[in-house]
Order: C-alpha cells, then sequence, then structure tokens
C-alpha cells in the first residue's frame, strides 16, 4: 500500500499491537517512501486502567507498553537509516500516571499503589487543583525490528524501544539503522508531558494519533549510526542504552565524537575537546531495564564545520 502522491495519510489502526520488536512481526502494511502515516496508539497499560476500573491489580502485565504496528517500509535495508518526522501527536482528552510499589527511583519508599487520572486540556494537562502542566507530547516507544533476538517493547536497545526520550516530539526527526529488510517500525507509549529520567515509572500516559513522515536516508549511511539519533530544529542528538547510566552516557558520547571525526574530519582528541565544550550529557530515562542517555550538539557548531544531517 502506498500514499505517494496523495495527500492523505495512511492510518495504521491500534489494533495492530505488537508487544515486542521481532523481524518475525507480521507487518500491519506496507508503504512506499515518503510516506505519511498515522499510528494509532494506546496507553502504556493498552487501555486496561480507567476511571471505571482504576485498579492495577487486575492489569494484564504481559500486555504493556503496546505498540502499533509494524509497518514494513519498501525498499530499507540493512545498512539504510531510517528516517521518522513527527508531524503531530493529537492525544486523547484523558491520561494517567501510577506509583507503582518496586518501580522506579522511589522503589524502597512506595508503600502502596497509586492511580492519578490527569485531565488533557486546552495544551495543559491537569495533574491536580493547584498544578497545571503545559502539554509538551512525546512518543516514548518507537524503533524497528533487530536482526538478532525479539526484544520486549519495554526495553529500549540499538533498534530504539522504549527510549522514553522527551525529545522524540513534534519537529523531531528521528533517524533509526536499519537492521532487517522493511525496517519495520513501529510506535506507542504516548506521554502528555514527561520530565527527564521519569523517575516514577510514567510519565503522563495517554493514547494519541501520531503523524509521521517516513523516508529512507540512504546519504546518511556515513554517519554509522548503530544507535538511533534526533534531528531537531537546534540540536543533533545521540542516544544510548546500557545496563548502567555511566556506560550509556558513555555510548552515546563516542557515537557524537565517532561522527565529529567522520564527517568534521576531526581527530579523536579536538572532536572530545569539541564535545566538552559545546556538547550537553542529558538522562532521558532511569527506570526501563535498561537505562537510556543522550548527546546534544548544537547544528550551529555543526554548521561551522561544514557538517549538515
Amino acid at each position: 500500500m502506498s500514499n505517494k502522491g496523495s495527500r492523505a495519510a495512511t492510518r495504521v489502526a491500534r489494533s495492530n499491537s505488537i508487544y515486542a520488536f521481532s523481524r518475525e512481526n507480521r507487518p500491519a502494511l506496507k508503504v512506499r517512501p515518503p510516506a505519511d502515516l498515522v499510528f494509532e496508539t494506546q496507553d502504556c497499560f493498552s487501555g486496561q486502567v480507567t476511571p471505571a476500573s482504576p485498579v492495577l491489580g487486575a492489569v494484564d502485565w504481559a500486555h504493556i507498553n503496546p505498540a502499533t504496528g509494524p509497518v514494513h517500509v519498501e525498499g530499507a535495508r540493512p545498512g539504510d537509516i531510517l528516517a521518522v518526522s513527527i508531524k503531530s501527536v493529537k492525544m486523547a482528552p484523558l491520561g494517567l500516571m501510577a506509583a507503582l510499589e518496586g518501580e522506579g527511583i522511589l522503589r524502597d519508599r512506595v508503600r502502596a499503589t497509586e492511580v492519578k487520572f490527569v485531565k488533557v486540556s486546552r495544551g495543559l494537562a491537569a495533574f491536580s487543583d493547584r498544578v497545571k502542566l503545559p502539554v509538551r507530547p512525546m512518543i516514548g516507544v518507537i524503533g524497528v525490528a533487530p536482526a538478532g533476538e525479539p526484544v520486549p517493547c519495554g526495553t529500549p536497545g540499538g533498534h530504539g524501544g522504549n527510549m522514553d526520550t522527551r525529545l522524540i516530539g513534534p519537529g523531531a526527526t528521528v533517524l533509526f539503522p536499519v537492521a532487517v529488510e522493511g525496517a519495520l517500525l513501529a510506535m506507542g507509549d504516548v506521554h502528555a508531558v514527561m520530565g527527564d529520567g521519569e523517575i516514577m515509572g510514567t510519565g503522563v500516559e495517554i493514547g494519541a494519533d501520531v503523524t509521521v513522515r517516513v523516508e529512507v536516508r540512504r546519504d546518511l549511511a556515513d554517519l554509522g549510526l548503530k544507535n538511533p539519533a534526533i534531528l531537531t530544529e537546534s540540536h543533533f542528538v545521540t542516544i544510548a542504552s546500557a545496563k548502567s547510566l555511566d556506560a550509556a552516557v558513555k555510548a552515546a558520547t563516542r557515537d557524537m565524537v565517532g561522527i565529529l571525526m567522520r564527517r568534521g574530519k576531526l581527530g579523536l582528541n579536538e572532536a572530545g575537546m569539541l564535545c566538552s565544550a559545546a556538547g550537553t550529557v542529558a538522562v532521558s530515562q532511569v527506570v526501563d531495564p535498561l537505562k537510556t542517555a543522550r548527546f546534544e550538539m548544537p547544528l550551529s557548531v555543526l554548521a561551522d564545520l561544514g557538517v549538515t544531517i
């Protein structure tokens, strides 16, 4: 199926849910790039927690963090870069958060599980009567199929997955190294707003329709990406996940240094010093099976080097 030459975006129904990124997943549909798509996503609890049924004890934990898809992108081959530009995120009117026993940074202090429902309206998420948070929609789970064993949607990695990186929202383009034919793109776990770290294990979890444009960017193959990266209006960002936050920071930094060496023609020492002077290390999330960190470099610095992405 292709929408080439049409302004209407192809919809990927939320009934096409996966719970692991795998090369064995049957595609929900096939598209010829460039393609505009709308992914209908569920919240991280697969809609199991509602005001009418607010008890987490009744949740089927095998159906958590669903991703909608996958979509087979025609012509995408291992070694290519799949570019996913996020155009808009249309959210449901009600989100939710949870404090979970044994989960998150405060796991040893949470004595009882609690669910909070959050109304989303007019650009604000009503955390409480006193606190209204400006919405900043972002996609928690987004990725392509790995070449090896399936990876649960709750786990991040080189394929993407549950990176919980708040930069992945409207205006951003996410770059994925393609590992299997057709890439097999899927996404879900949208948040109306989430802080860096996601320290309690949830942001404001919410169902949404996510409109994206998908392209194959072979011109970016020389970036040498082994992990996802993000292009925003102001920064180029490398992302990495690892068992420890230190290891994730090191991997994301090394990815950026490698790009500066290849594209910017810098030596190791100079690339490292430039990252130390102009770059920023940031935490994406610290609550998933692997921790995720990112390294942000201003596009203005890359432009000074003659580097375009």
